[in-house]
């Protein structure tokens, strides 16, 4: 099986995930999002993976996020923002 964790190391979730999976013997493939950045594809597979659309990726804490969601934004203006802004997915 194989596992990709889109990994941010300043999130306190993010590193427990890793921690855990290392403790069950999976090595995932870890991406830094935040250093490599979304693309539309991978955005859109995770959405509908999660059930949640784009705007569930979303980082609700982030004030763009917020934005967005208090904005109603639509999807190609959310998935946008993510490209540009990968720091709002969460």
């Amino acid at each position: 099986m194989t596992v990709t964790l889109y990994h941010n190391p300043k999130c306190s979730t993010s590193r427990k995930a890793l921690e855990l999976l290392r403790e069950r013997g999976i090595e995932p493939t870890v991406v830094e999002y935040l250093k490599t950045g979304w693309d539309a594809e991978t955005l859109n597979r995770l959405a509908r993976g999660t059930g949640g659309g784009l705007k569930g990726l979303l980082r609700k804490k982030e004030a763009k996020a917020a934005e967005l969601l208090a904005a109603d934004a639509d999807d190609a203006t959310v998935l946008a923002a993510m490209i540009e802004s990968p720091v709002i997915v969460e």
